[in-house]
């Protein structure tokens, strides 16, 4: 079956919009088991999870359900993932062509202009189904799931990120780290930024490399990399105190003792600024000890990246899915509205800014809110005055627009509850009647009019 052209895919994604209001779709994926008869001296190859011998028959069909891209004859014992990974249109979503996330990555770079300060570090995307893009990591809290390298600026927005595939081209990839930082810092050359990193990242080689670019970086080092100098024996070293060493390239390197030695490599701060900082004694008391400020400012900058999950995970789209593409969806979704909300804290707006949580309310409110108003009323919304009432947040929450509308709001009788009016913790007000259009309780009696307040005030 031939694949469609470009102008064919730019329909489809425009029929997609047009009939579900949700733009950049190409389709929707799924395949089936198709039950057959055991090849001869086939083995196992054509047994699936569902205890038969089956052919994967594996779909991608438009807006209007017709089919665009068919797989046929994957073996039963193969993935979804798989089957569709090893078809030259899945290869192309893999590899970037079809510019999803590309366009994702490449859209974050040019709405932010990054402050000097940046870090590089890993993040895990939480995911326990079959994928061969799943990786294990014992010591991070989400252990299994996708793994993805990101760079993020002091304010916690992700500039750029790669999704971990595995290694290129079937060898066995050197310089993991190295190569990782210089693809991320790629559009920060020649800027005079400072790249924080792990010890997992930083060595000799890459400090020199990006300093060339005119890059600096500071960052912890394993002992053991290669073309490091030897300094002075942990056992000789007491608390607070430090050795270094300089290059005759301009990087810098740290043996820092506190409870055990830490190795620093820096190619931006001097070996003789230092600092004190608090160490607490066995005895409970506290000492200012003396620390180089390289490892000072390390401390302070390496968490940019954890800023960006703390920030994603408060109110993230957490959708369980056995498919491995809907996880990175989600994923991708956050990080969107994430970046969005710190650009718009570091906006000048008037007045008092949104929270997290209400930012991302007033988003969806933005996209589906007045969609949905339009199909149970068509009519016309007023413009009104502020309201008096201010609705409280542990009660239920509906939006004005919603609240204040012409539709058609009337009672209905369900189950007694709390009003969302009146009610309070001292003295609670139970009603039986619900509007049916905003889904909350509301007191409808002689004496109060909280029903009539609710949609007017």
């Amino acid at each position: 079956m031939p694949q469609p052209a470009t102008n064919q895919w730019l329909e489809i994604a425009d029929t997609f919009y047009s009939k579900t209001n949700f733009p950049n779709c190409l389709g929707a994926i799924d395949g089936k088991h198709i039950r057959c008869r055991n090849p001869r001296n086939s083995g196992s190859y054509y047994f699936n999870y569902k205890k038969y011998f089956s052919i994967i028959l594996m779909a991608v069909v438009d807006a209007n359900l017709s089919c665009v891209v068919i797989v046929v004859g994957g073996y039963g014992r193969e993935s979804d993932s798989n089957v569709f990974k090893e078809y030259p249109f899945g290869k192309k979503l893999y590899s970037g062509i079809c510019g999803g996330v590309h366009n994702i990555g490449q859209n974050f770079l040019n709405s932010y202009r990054p402050h000097r300060d940046v870090a590089v570090d890993e993040a895990m995307v939480k995911f326990k189904g079959r994928s061969t893009l799943k990786q294990y990591m014992k010591d991070k809290p989400v252990k299994r799931g996708y793994k993805l390298w990101m760079l993020c600026d002091s304010s916690g927005y992700n500039l750029k990120f790669e999704v971990y595939t595995g290694k290129k081209e079937g060898t066995v990839e050197a310089g993991l780290g190295g190569r990782v930082v210089l693809d991320l810092c790629k559009e920060l050359e020649n800027k005079n930024h400072v790249v924080y990193m792990d010890n997992f990242f930083s060595s000799n080689i890459l400090f020199e490399n990006l300093l060339t670019k005119k890059i600096y970086a500071c960052g912890t080092v394993r002992a053991n990399r290669k073309f490091l100098p030897t300094l002075t024996k942990d056992n000789q070293l007491q608390r607070g105190e430090y050795d270094w060493a300089t290059s005759n390239k301009g990087l810098a390197f740290y043996k820092w003792k506190d409870r055990k030695a830490v190795h620093i490599l820096s190619s931006l701060h001097s070996p003789d600024d230092k600092v004190f900082v608090n160490r607490k004694e066995k005895d409970g008391s506290t000492s200012k000890v003396p620390c180089p400020l390289a490892l000072k400012e390390y401390n302070s900058n390496m968490n940019f990246v954890d800023n960006f999950d703390r920030l994603k995970k408060d109110y993230q789209c957490d959708r369980k899915s056995h498919k491995w593409y809907m996880r990175l969806f989600f994923h991708f979704i956050d990080c969107c509205v994430v970046n969005s909300f710190i650009i718009y804290k570091e906006l000048d707006t008037e007045g008092k800014k949104l929270t997290n949580k209400n930012f991302r309310r007033e988003v969806y409110t933005g996209l589906l809110s007045r969609k949905l108003v339009d199909v149970q009323s068509p009519s016309i919304v007023k413009k009104r005055t502020k309201s008096n009432i201010e609705i409280s947040n542990h009660k239920p929450h509906v939006s004005k627009h919603l609240r204040l509308t012409e539709s058609k709001h009337q009672p209905t009788e369900g189950s007694s509850r709390r009003c969302a009016m009146c009610s309070t913790k001292k003295k609670p007000q139970r009603t039986k009647w619900i509007c049916s259009t905003c889904k909350v309780p509301l007191c409808i009696k002689k004496e109060k009019t909280c029903f009539q307040d609710y949609h007017t005030k």
